[in-house]
This record gives C-alpha cells, sequence and structure tokens, in this order.
C-alpha cells in the first residue's frame, strides 16, 4: 500500500521492522510516537 505523508510517498508493509522504517521513513518517527510508541523517537 502506498499512502502520501506531507507530501512524501510511502511504501510500507506489514513485513517491515520498525527499525526499517524509522530509518527509510524519519518523517514517520511523529506518526509513530503520537500512537504512544515514543522509543522510536
Amino acid at each position: 500500500m502506498i499512502k502520501v505523508l506531507g507530501g512524501v510517498e510511502m511504501a510500507i508493509s506489514k513485513d517491515m521492522t520498525i527499525g526499517e522504517i524509522v530509518r527509510n521513513y524519519p518523517e514517520s518517527i511523529e506518526v509513530l510516537m503520537g500512537f504512544g510508541m515514543g522509543c522510536v523517537g
């Protein structure tokens, strides 16, 4: 699935780890922290 976040196209799959997501899409940190995942930032 491809989502657009802040004008950036993102392709995140269920098989990706949180580390991969943060490394490839650092702008996702704010979203993850919004869902209570404060350990990622």
